[in-house]
Order: C-alpha cells, then sequence, then structure tokens
C-alpha cells in the first residue's frame, strides 16, 4: 500500500500541507522540511499518491491512459518567472546555447525519431504519449505526476546520471531504457547494436583495401553508445590483425572545432590513416572540415565513414557513407516491450535487451586507398 502524506507528516512532525507542499515541488518550502519529506520517501521505496489527484472520471475517459517519455539532458533548464495572470501554469526554457549548438544538433534526428516511433505505436494502440525534457529526473513533482495521473508506463532517453538509478527505486509503474548505460538487467532496454554498426563500417572500408585506419571517438566521459563504440573498432583492429595506433583515435569534446583541431593533427603529416571512421555523422563533418583546411579531398586523400545516417549525412559534398541506424523502429520496439511488460512484470535484475540490426549506405566519401598512402609514403 503506498505511503500517504498524512503518515508522512506524523513521521517528520509536520503538517501534511507542507508535506503536500514538497510532494508538488512548491518553492515555498524551507529546505529543512523538504529534506525531512524526502529522506522519508527515499527510506519507504514508495511514491506517495496524494489525494483527489485522479479522478474516475479521468480513468472513464482514457482507459488506455498515458506513455511518458522522459529526455534527460546534462545542462541546465531554466525556470521562466511566474506569470502573475496565469498562476496555474509553470513553464521552463532550454539554454539555446546548449540545446541548439552544433553538437547537439547533429544528434537530435535520432532522439526525435526515436520519439516519432514511441508516440506512433502508442497511438496505434490507444495511447497518448507525452514527451518531457529534464535535467533532474528524480523530482518529487515527476514522480507525482507518474504515481497520481494515467501514467502506464515511462521509456528513458537522454543523458545517464546517477539520480536515474534512485529514480527506478521509486517509480511505480513500467519503465523501459533507450538510454544507453549498464543496466544489469534493469530496466528492460532497447537500442542500437553499436558493434554490428562499427563493424559494418570497419568491414566496408577493408573491402576497398583500407588497412590504416583511424577513428574519432567523441565524448568518451559522458557518453557510453560512443565507449561502446570505440570498444567495437578496437576489437575490429585487433581482429584484421592491423595495428591499433592511439595517435590514430580524437576523443575528448564532441564541439565540432575540437573534432576537427584533433583529426588536423592525424592527418596532416605523411604517417597518416587512409580512412577515418566515426562514432557519429557530426564527427565526419569535423573531418571533411579538416581535410579542407589541410588542402586533402575525400575520399581520394581520405575515405570517410559516419554512424547514424542524419539528415547532415546526404547533404554534405561529398555525400557521406555512413552506417543507418532504424532510429524509428527503436522506439516502436520499446512499445512492443512495455506492453508486454505490463502484462508481465518482472523483478529487478531480470529485464532484456534488444539491439535493433543497423545497415550500411554507401556514398561518395569512402573509395580505395592511394597506393603511396597504402605504403605509409604519402605526399598530399
Amino acid at each position: 500500500m503506498s505511503l500517504t502524506a498524512q503518515q508522512i507528516a506524523e513521521k517528520v512532525g509536520l503538517s501534511t500541507a507542507t508535506v503536500s507542499r514538497v510532494l508538488n515541488n512548491h518553492q515555498n518550502v524551507s529546505p529543512k522540511a523538504r529534506d525531512a519529506v524526502l529522506a522519508v520517501v527515499r527510506e519507504s521505496g514508495q511514491m506517495p499518491r496524494l489525494l483527489g489527484r485522479r479522478s474516475k472520471q479521468t480513468d472513464s475517459k482514457n482507459k488506455a491512459g498515458i506513455f511518458r517519455i522522459l529526455n534527460v539532458v546534462r545542462f541546465p533548464i531554466v525556470p521562466i518567472p511566474e506569470d502573475p495572470f496565469n498562476s496555474h501554469h509553470h513553464a521552463s526554457s532550454l539554454p539555446m546555447s546548449e540545446y541548439f549548438s552544433r553538437e547537439n544538433r547533429f544528434s537530435s534526428s535520432f532522439t526525435r525519431h526515436v520519439m516519432n516511433g514511441v508516440i506512433g505505436e502508442a497511438r496505434s494502440i490507444g495511447f497518448r504519449t507525452e514527451v518531457q525534457v529534464m535535467q533532474d529526473i528524480q523530482t518529487t513533482e515527476i514522480l507525482n505526476q507518474i504515481s497520481n495521473t494515467d501514467t502506464r508506463g515511462v521509456f528513458l532517453m537522454g543523458i545517464y546520471r546517477q539520480d536515474v538509478t534512485d529514480f527506478l527505486q521509486l517509480c511505480q509503474c513500467p519503465v523501459v531504457s533507450m538510454m544507453t548505460w549498464d543496466h544489469n538487467g534493469w530496466p528492460d532496454y532497447v537500442g542500437i547494436d553499436n558493434h554490428k554498426g562499427i563493424r559494418l563500417g570497419f568491414e566496408h572500408l577493408r573491402e576497398l583495401g583500407h588497412t590504416r585506419i583511424g577513428y574519432v571517438a567523441g565524448d568518451l566521459d559522458n557518453n557510453m553508445v560512443f565507449r561502446d563504440r570505440l570498444a567495437a573498432f578496437k576489437t575490429m583492429v585487433v581482429d584484421a590483425g592491423l595495428e591499433l595506433r592511439q595517435d590514430w583515435i580524437v576523443s575528448g569534446s564532441c564541439e565540432i572545432d575540437h573534432m576537427q583541431a584533433g583529426v588536423e593533427k592525424v592527418i596532416a603529416g605523411e604517417d597518416r590513416p587512409t580512412a577515418m571512421l566515426c562514432c557519429y555523422d557530426g564527427a565526419a563533418v569535423a573531418i571533411q572540415r579538416a581535410a579542407y583546411h589541410l588542402h586533402l579531398r575525400i575520399p581520394d586523400d581520405v575515405s570517410v565513414v559516419g554512424f547514424d545516417d542524419s539528415e547532415i549525412a546526404s547533404l554534405v559534398s561529398p555525400p557521406l557513407t555512413t552506417i543507418r541506424t532504424p532510429s524509428y523502429l527503436v522506439g516502436q520496439q520499446a512499445v512492443q516491450l512495455m506492453v508486454m511488460r505490463m502484462r508481465r512484470p518482472i523483478q529487478p535484475g531480470d529485464g532484456c535487451s534488444m539491439r535493433v540490426t543497423p545497415e550500411l549506405i554507401t556514398r561518395a566519401s569512402t573509395a580505395p586507398p592511394k597506393a603511396a598512402l597504402v605504403t605509409g609514403n604519402a605526399n598530399p
């Protein structure tokens, strides 16, 4: 049975009204009172159900219920000051410099297609989907929306943070993750087969005759997908009997300028790779800029393979050979898994992991290497 606001009030010695304000994420609460209430909630492992927040009329009008997509971001979301003429609604703004930066622009199409897959599949079975972008997933406001509405399931996307694990312990409905981290069997996960994707790109370059292959790895500290793809690349190099050149691996920030500077160091000299494989399409754009700056030609001097097949892949010059990730299918599969989990709940640790197979899309950015480059005697 769910913990009630009154029971919490008795435990912490506060009024029920104060406890309710904490649970509704109201700002007019002292830090001491907020900490005391949240400590009881965490200790109980339950999210209280507030009286009067869910009506029979609501249930009858929406029998199928709601799915929620919670997209966790790493940059702050700035509250907009309350409108004195509309005090019942609260709004926040996303920082333009971060959310619409070049780094996020290249990854946004994947996220959008996954969300569309969830929304479309959910609609086909009678569910409504609400999308929420947040930095802090463990707020009482979010947990209350899940516990006290017709929410039937939650889909996680975005960047993993430690509070995601805490959120899972308090969430009272099934969760399917499209957020990559070491799930250890909980919750269920749907994602891309990154190892398969890297293998497709690597084997394509090998079939063209490339043996000197570099890699742009991206931000390894904050993105497990990129770590997964780098591990796959290293495995491919070793299995092929090639030399793994650490100085041909560019990592760090995913800002285009940073990646371009790193790539220029790799491809500027005579001892350079004849091809570069990328963790995502934005990195391929950085390679193209670096090649242009050094008066190198793609694919004559260096071949480039991207990952994701975002909109930019077919717009750059030359068009980018890349790995297409069926992101819409990821969303569809996540909903199908959610429906199964609603019928057959599991215990933590017993979840499943589904990987959707990507495909190679060959365009004009790859070609056989020049004979001089194959032998390591580059003369651009």
